[in-house]
């Protein structure tokens, strides 16, 4: 097992001329309250979306906003910035440690690869080529991906 996480540090909504709207969070654990309405569950969504997720649900205010960011750092000192354009696809990750080095990574996780998103983030926290039970009762496993680590972490209401 090992001992290094990741922590999201800023989720950014960009748009053509210079629209920005963006959610920064502290260190350790963070809460999203507030009332109804109000976006809590789409900033959850939209979160989920940036660490892999489907599509993204269309809704009025997102209007004008083009791509998301999500900035992440890591325990070993890594920190980066991965893009995502609303409509889906692949992402663009740069490594703002450097400023200059930029990768693109595959929306679809594949097993033991770091091309893609999922691998690169399980990497990060020495989970890259790790597989999971599947069937107890046939014995199957299946390789873990970061999308059921998501379902972890993210939790709303």
């Amino acid at each position: 097992m090992t001992d290094a996480y990741l922590q999201i540090r800023k989720i950014q909504f960009r748009g053509p001329n210079n629209k920005l709207a963006e959610v920064a969070l502290s260190s350790g654990v963070s809460v999203i309250c507030g009332a109804s309405d109000t976006g809590k569950s789409f900033l959850s969504e939209s979160i989920d979306y940036m660490l892999g997720g489907g599509d993204l649900r269309p809704i009025p205010e997102l209007v004008g906003y083009a791509e998301i960011d999500l900035e992440l750092s890591s325990s070993e000192g890594g920190y980066w910035r991965v893009t995502r354009s609303i409509s889906g696809g692949d992402f663009t990750l740069v490594d703002l440690n450097d400023g200059a080095s930029s990768f693109v990574l595959k929306q679809k996780h594949s097993h033991g690869k770091t091309d893609n998103l999922s691998g690169f983030l399980l990497d990060q926290i020495g989970l890259l080529n790790k597989r999971i039970l599947k069937s107890s009762l046939k014995g199957t496993t299946v390789s873990l991906s970061f999308r059921h680590l998501t379902r972890l972490v993210i939790v709303q209401e």
